[in-house]
C-alpha cells in the first residue's frame, strides 16, 4: 500500500522512459526534445528507433518531467502530430 502525499511522490526522483510515436522522423523531433528537456535541466537520452518512434529515458524528478510533458503536448498541438505515451516510470 503506497502511503505518503502527492506532493512527495513528485518531489522524488524516477526514470521515465517515452515512446513518441507519430510523423516524429525527420522533423526534427528528437533534437527538440534533447533541447527542451536541456532547457529544463533534465539529463538522459533520446534516440530514433528502427520502427519509426523516437524513444527518451529522463532519470528526472517528477515535476521537470511534467513541464517537459506539457511543453511536448503543445508541440503536438501545433504539429497536429506525434502521438506520445509515457511507457512506465519507477523510483530510482
Amino acid at each position: 500500500m503506497f502511503s505518503g502525499s502527492l506532493e512527495k511522490v513528485l518531489e522524488m526522483e524516477h526514470a521515465v522512459r517515452v515512446v513518441i510515436k507519430g510523423r516524429v522522423q525527420g522533423v526534427s523531433y528528437r533534437g527538440w526534445t534533447v533541447d527542451n528537456a536541456t532547457e529544463l535541466g533534465l539529463n538522459g537520452w533520446v534516440r530514433n528507433r528502427k520502427d519509426g518512434t523516437v524513444e527518451a529515458m529522463f532519470p528526472v524528478v517528477m515535476r521537470r518531467f511534467e513541464k517537459w510533458n506539457d511543453a511536448a503536448g503543445r508541440a503536438r498541438q501545433q504539429q497536429k502530430s506525434p502521438g506520445w505515451m509515457l511507457m512506465y516510470q519507477m523510483k530510482m
